[in-house]
């Protein structure tokens, strides 16, 4: 199942939006690393807690992937 892949893999989230944020938040409970990539660092205060409490949740400018498999989600 999609859940049992996600558990072994880094997954990068595209867009610092309400849903992108959401989605990372659910994300960090089963991937093995979840980077938020957005073009600004301008964080809520809710969100900067999110990223304090899970160290697998990590927020970049950019995120740089030198070769990865990839699927969507539906």
């Amino acid at each position: 199942t999609i859940i049992k892949h996600l558990i072994v893999q880094v997954v990068v989230v595209v867009g610092n939006s309400l849903s992108g944020q959401d989605i990372s938040i659910e994300l960090v409970e089963v991937a093995k690393e979840v980077y938020l990539s957005s073009k600004s660092l301008n964080i809520s205060e809710g969100l900067s807690k999110i990223l304090s409490k899970h160290d697998t949740l990590h927020l970049r400018p950019q995120v740089s992937i030198p070769h990865f498999s990839s699927f969507y989600l539906q």
